[in-house]
């Protein structure tokens, strides 16, 4: 399997409006240190084959929207990015809850100015 690429996802991430970051070609999901949903993009959800992004704002994305990732190969990550053990993790997980199973590269990335994980999904 070929290494994740690296970007500075900080610099391009402080130059994007709401509806740039909502029509962003890859899966992005914003998360609390809890786990819960402040922001979920249309790509992710035509990847998981759900409608409404916004209709999940609020709810647990570990426990409510994707329960498939509550295992350390997933969960695991993120909690050390949540904690502040690590500002960056980077993996490949097969999504399988409710959709056909589907390997994805993830990329989690503690948010530079606010106290919240983004969750890049990328199909491969």
């Amino acid at each position: 399997m070929p290494a994740i690429a690296t970007f500075n996802i900080d610099d391009v991430m402080s130059r994007m409006n709401p509806d740039e970051l909502a029509s962003l070609p890859i899966g992005a999901v914003e998360l609390d240190r809890q786990g819960n949903i402040l922001f979920y993009n249309q790509a992710e959800a035509d990847i998981t084959g759900r409608s409404n992004p916004k209709g999940f704002i609020g709810q647990n994305f570990f426990r409510d929207v994707a329960p498939c990732t509550d295992r350390p190969e997933f969960r695991g990550h993120f909690d050390k990015v949540a904690s502040g053990a690590q500002t960056l993790a980077m993996f490949y997980y097969t999504f399988d809850f409710q959709m056909t199973p589907t390997k994805m590269a993830i990329q989690m990335k503690k948010h530079s100015e606010k106290n919240s994980i983004w969750v890049f999904v990328k199909r491969l």
